[in-house]
């Protein structure tokens, strides 16, 4: 735990820098990119993949998705890259998720934080990164939700630590992280059960 409380004073800087890198907005810049209305203007107004892909531009909607993971993936393997600790990386990964959900020069209105979280997983172990993906995919297939998607592969992501040894330490920061992406997704939690439940229109 010393150690640990060290190398976090030591990597302020990273730790910073792992911030400011979630905080820069793929969706923005994509749609300046291509030219396409401001993702903060309609639908959901979130500054995400899954808002941008309501323009209907499929490069650009994998564009931001794949940026957004990188983001995550990028912070994490920095740390992992200059030495640091497993831990400190993964809070390096952590960083960057609060960056993407509260950017700074963004008004702190960020997008809601699922594929960058999916890049730092990666990063920290192909295996629960993976499973964390095929967990996403899997119900957006079968519901086309990409919220309830992020809310069911988050809850289900911190038991998959738990199963992996080499990981499983890092079981509660994992928790952490995982309570802050089904919390900026708890405002959609109504509108999902309204998708998932509705009653079909009666036919006239």
């Amino acid at each position: 735990m010393e150690k640990l409380v060290s190398d976090i004073l030591i990597a302020i800087p990273l730790l910073v820098l792992a911030y400011l890198v979630g905080g820069t907005m793929s969706a923005i810049w994509v749609a300046r990119l291509f030219d396409l209305p401001d993702p903060r203007s309609y639908g959901s107004m979130n500054p995400g993949t899954t808002n941008i892909s309501r323009s209907n531009h499929k490069f650009a909607t994998a564009m931001t998705f794949v940026m957004d993971i990188l983001k995550g993936s990028v912070a994490t393997s920095l740390a992992l890259g200059l030495g640091f600790s497993l831990q400190l990386a993964y809070f390096c990964g952590m960083f960057a998720v609060v960056g993407h959900l509260f950017p700074l020069f963004h008004n702190f209105s960020g997008g809601k934080g699922a594929a960058t979280y999916s890049g730092v997983l990666l990063a920290i172990n192909v295996l629960c990164g993976g499973a964390y993906g095929l967990v996403w995919f899997s119900i957006l297939a079968l519901f086309r939700n990409a919220g309830l998607s992020s809310i069911l592969a988050s809850m289900m992501i911190p038991f998959v630590f738990l199963m992996v040894p080499e990981v499983s330490h890092l079981f509660f920061a994992v928790v952490l992280t995982s309570s802050l992406i089904i919390a900026v997704h708890a405002k959609n939690i109504d509108q999902i059960s309204q998708q998932l439940f509705r009653k079909p229109n009666p036919k006239h």
